[in-house]
């Protein structure tokens, strides 16, 4: 098993046009620009103008605790050299710009938020339930900048023709001890648009990602993936590698899988065409393994989602008795059907096999 994935524990949009809007409870994560708004501000005379116009500024929040990331750490269960991406799965966009790019910040460590319970659609005139443009939380304890800008940069992702499911490398700054993230203090992330796009009255880009409250399969989560391949059949077993053209088998995958369970599952490889021989064994018995560098995939089986790609943190491994891999059961949901991929290297360029085995979650 070399990955796991952590749900975040608050997220929340906020809106510069309604400063007082608490959105904690909403299914979406919005971040884009809006139409311009008419916003009040005092001239050079102390007057009041209505003539400024202010960018409909929309910006996410979102936090993860990483009790368990660090427990995994220090108990030697996750290396320290293990990657990490935060996911975001997207469920609308807008009047996308080509080229696009959204930005993340980290949050100052003194800026702590809470998430509320608001509603955008109940458009709250006091903000009394957690944070908005102007507070980080119902005790009204504002933000050192409007809008929660008080953190670090920590990078971007740009999209093409289109904007996409956002696989972030949150790496390097979880590595970096200043961030605070790796001694288990962090106030989370804010998503915004680049504030020359935010100023730009042409822009109207806009993006929903699903958030933690959605009732869908998409919440956000923190992926840490980390290398674990072993290849180790040198125990004159008579086991060889995999030429070509052979068949795969799960011999004992099951048909369900318990959620929260961690499962060892086989891989019995032969020849496609083997040689006829007088043997003792069953035609399914193991004869060969999958050599460095195949991986699995689990694909969602109703919508096609990928849910554990082809990627260092899906390695197959081998022993003496054949090939292996180790899945736990998590971010895969309850009564959906998943089914299993093999990704093998060949003489000519990977292949991806479908093993045809598909799993219900329990």
């Amino acid at each position: 098993m070399a990955r796991r994935f952590f749900a975040a524990v608050q997220d929340a949009s906020i809106y510069r046009q309604f400063p007082t809007r608490n959105t904690g409870f909403d299914e979406i994560l919005e971040v884009g620009v809006g139409a311009p708004f008419p916003s009040a501000s005092f001239t050079t005379t102390g007057s009041l103008s209505s003539s400024v116009f202010a960018a409909a500024a929309v910006r996410a929040l979102i936090q993860f605790d990483m009790t368990d990331v660090l427990f995994g750490i220090s108990n030697g269960d996750i290396p320290p050299d293990a990657q990490f991406f935060l996911n975001l799965r997207i469920a609308n966009a807008s009047e996308f710009q080509r080229g696009q790019q959204l930005e993340f910040w980290s949050l100052a460590p003194t800026e702590s938020w809470d998430e509320g319970t608001g509603y955008f659609y109940q458009d709250l005139t006091n903000a009394q339930d957690g944070v908005t443009w102007l507070l980080r939380n119902s005790t009204n304890i504002p933000w050192a900048i409007a809008g929660g800008t008080t953190g670090s940069f920590i990078g971007s992702v740009t999209f093409g023709w289109n904007p996409s499911d956002v696989r972030f490398d949150l790496t390097e700054f979880i590595a970096t001890a200043s961030f605070g993230w790796i001694s288990g203090s962090n106030n989370g992330v804010l998503i915004k648009l680049p504030a020359s796009d935010e100023a730009n009255s042409r822009v109207r880009s806009n993006i929903k990602f699903f958030s933690r409250n959605t009732h869908t399969v998409y919440l956000p989560t923190l992926e840490v993936v980390w290398y674990d391949q072993v290849i180790n059949t040198n125990c004159g077993c008579g086991l060889t590698p995999v030429g070509d053209e052979f068949e795969l088998i799960l011999p004992d995958a099951r048909k369900e899988y318990v959620t929260g369970s961690t499962n060892r599952i086989r891989l019995n490889a032969r020849p496609l065409q083997p040689v006829k021989r007088f043997i003792d064994r069953f035609r399914t018995a193991n004869e060969q393994f999958l050599q460095s560098g195949s991986m699995y995939s689990i694909v969602d089986d109703a919508n096609k989602d990928v849910v554990i790609p082809f990627d260092s943190g899906s390695m197959i491994s081998a022993d003496c008795t054949g090939s292996y891999f180790d899945l736990k059961i998590e971010n895969l949901y309850v009564n959906r059907t998943y089914r299993i991929l093999v990704q093998v290297p060949k003489s000519w360029g990977s292949e991806v096999i479908d093993t045809a085995h598909r799993f219900r979650v329990i």
